[in-house]
């Protein structure tokens, strides 16, 4: 059957092979990313299978709003 409608693409179809995620929040318990270990290992593992091939985790650092500290970021 033909549409006039445009479909919406899948995530995982706009993100080319290889492509590297430079603002994530998956370290556990920082921000308001993955609250957990568990939560971390099942966002990476999500992420590979869309087509990940590294991230860089941007943990916020403001006082009073984001505590955190280069201690509490380096021991999640």
């Amino acid at each position: 059957m033909l549409s006039i409608f445009k479909t919406k693409p899948k995530l995982s179809e706009l993100i080319p092979a290889n492509y590297v995620d430079i603002h994530s929040h998956l370290l556990p318990g920082i921000d308001d990313g993955a609250k957990n270990t568990d939560e971390s290992k099942i966002l990476l593992q999500t992420m590979i299978d869309f087509g990940f091939s590294k991230v860089i985790t941007t943990p916020h650092t403001m006082i009073n709003v984001w505590d955190n500290t280069a201690e509490t970021i380096t021991n999640a």
